[in-house]
């Protein structure tokens, strides 16, 4: 196909960048603390007043913990303020959400989980240097640069904070670099720095507690987007292939310990990644990072390709759970490469799809675990990319899914703020 190359329009390009920083895994370098702080501190989240009058401060929780009563509405706002907090990094697992945002006004940030099953939110971290988390049933890892320093040259480290105790520990002691973590049981695969004074990372795997590390592509490859499943670990990575756009989907199989390129995919950019299962979803661009995106998604065992958003302006704004896959589209708005966007969502088994909002607005997909849909809303609070709101949607409380996950027919119904 031919390639057109466009001039993106400052607010296109806002809304783009700010839906990158908002997935676990974006692409974005690992650099020294200094350079982290004044460039990555953030991600952004929102607890307006009625999310700040709705918190008990009952001392009958322990510290940290703050109790919230929003979490039986069909559709609700977390409690990050997006004019006065950045956020970076925001993933879920079950009815667990966790964040990174800076106290207000600071550039101090540290890791917050939201449990929606209990409608309680617990800081983890107190160093006011955590970022990019992942998490699972056992555990919450995430970066951490409290250790930082220049002689000796340390940068950070990875702490792990364990549920069935309530304590964080430190599971690294080594001064390079690292970031884009991912886990999944035992498994765990993160970014590192080849050396303390170089900006490209490898892309290591591990087991959790192991002591071996296996490198699955070396930081020439310019490894982005790593995410977990229980076979798969899914990366995009540049490819060297003259078919190939520039960075393509890679997997690679836990089981038989083999590295696949995914072709389907080198007709694209490959800007973002996200898994479930069997089943992995992608974003990319026709060119680098201009616009238009296509959202696709690709079987790995049956080497099934569906092209989602072919014709579409879409946005680096996805999510998938199981069989349900959501991603941010301007189709409905018809203001092209400016925005304003809608979410449209994906039925896998049934092959149907439909629109979720009512009209167009801010609201992008960003993640997904049955029954729900988080999403940031990117107003943009003071000219910063990394102050937003975030919002919850329950799928079956609206209507938009039965309780067994099928996606039902019918207009949008969420309403952007």
């Amino acid at each position: 196909m031919a390639i057109k190359i466009i001039d993106i329009k400052p607010a296109a390009a806002c809304l783009i960048t700010a839906m990158l920083l908002f997935h676990p895994g974006c692409g974005c370098s690992e650099k020294s603390e200094a350079e982290t702080d004044a460039a990555i501190d953030a991600h952004i989240t929102d607890a307006g007043d009625a999310d700040i009058a709705d918190a008990d401060a009952s001392p009958s929780l322990p510290d940290g913990e703050t109790q919230h009563t929003f979490c039986d509405e069909p559709f609700f706002k977390l409690p990050i303020h997006g004019p006065t907090q950045e956020t970076y990094h925001l993933t879920m697992w079950k009815e667990e959400i966790v964040y990174s945002v800076t106290e207000p006004n600071t550039t101090k940030r540290d890791i917050y989980l939201m449990d929606l099953s209990t409608c309680i939110e617990k800081r983890i971290s107190y160093s006011g240097r955590g970022t990019g988390a992942a998490v699972d049933d056992e555990k919450i890892i995430w970066r951490d640069s409290r250790n930082a320093s220049d002689d000796p040259y340390h940068c950070d480290d990875f702490f792990k904070y364990d549920f069935s105790v309530g304590q964080e520990e430190r599971i690294t002691n080594n001064p390079e670099c690292k970031g884009g973590v991912t886990l999944y049981g035992d498994w765990l695969a993160y970014r590192q720095a080849e050396s303390t004074t170089s900006e490209r990372t490898n892309l290591i795997l591990t087991k959790y507690g192991s002591g071996e590390e296996k490198i699955i592509v070396p930081g020439t490859w310019l490894p982005i987007s790593p995410v977990l499943s229980e076979r798969y670990l899914v990366f995009g990575a540049q490819s060297i292939d003259s078919t190939s756009m520039g960075r393509d989907a890679y997997y690679y199989d836990l089981v038989e310990e083999t590295l696949n390129r995914v072709t389907e995919t080198s007709d694209i950019f490959c800007n973002q990644l996200q898994s479930s299962g069997d089943w992995f979803m992608y974003a990319g661009s026709y060119y680098s990072m201009q616009m238009p995106f296509r959202v696709g998604l690709y079987n790995i065992p049956e080497k099934r390709h569906i092209a989602l958003s072919p014709d579409e302006d879409a946005i680096p704004s996805i999510a998938l759970h199981e069989k349900l896959a959501a991603w941010t589209t301007m189709i409905y708005s018809g203001i092209h490469y400016a925005g304003p966007v809608d979410i449209e969502m994906y039925d896998i088994k049934q092959e149907t799809r439909r629109r979720l909002t009512k009209e167009s607005g801010g609201l992008g997909a960003i993640a997904m675990f049955f029954p729900y849909l988080v999403m940031a809303d990117a107003k943009i609070y003071t000219g910063n990319i990394l102050q937003n709101d975030f919002y919850v949607a329950n799928l079956v409380k609206l209507g938009i899914t039965d309780e067994d996950g099928n996606l039902l027919p019918g207009e949008g119904v969420i309403e952007p703020p």
